[in-house]
């Protein structure tokens, strides 16, 4: 990237980053990390024309939910803690990384930014 003149690190966390969760201790401890390695990052290479910068997914339809159909999820207690009361799709996190790929993100840098339907917000 320093050769290139510049790049996009993008750093792919979790909410169980920004707060805490009672089952997910140690992945949380991790997701955090990276939030805080992130923004380490974006410093140290910031003179180089080069951004970091960390995405933070609330509950996404992905494999991890194989035991169970989508409606059910979402129909499901879990979807008690989202407010808009869904769950995400891929795509909804796939067009956070284009942003932050993209020159359209060409001044940010440091930051995370929370596809979570606003379950942080609280």
């Amino acid at each position: 990237m320093r050769k290139a003149g510049g790049g996009s690190i993008i750093n792919m966390s979790s909410v169980a980053g920004l707060v805490g969760m009672p089952r997910t201790i140690a992945y949380g401890a991790s997701k955090g990390g990276l939030r805080i390695m992130s923004k380490s990052v974006a410093m140290a290479v910031a003179d180089d024309n080069i951004r970091c910068n960390s995405i933070h997914p609330g509950v996404i339809w992905s494999n991890i939910y194989a035991w169970t159909t989508r409606e059910e999820l979402e129909n499901s207690p879990l979807t008690d803690s989202i407010p808009m009361g869904k769950i995400g799709d891929a795509q909804d996190i796939a067009n956070a990384v284009l942003y932050l790929a993209s020159d359209e993100s060409k001044y940010v840098s440091g930051t995370e930014i929370v596809v979570d339907a606003g379950m942080t917000a609280r």
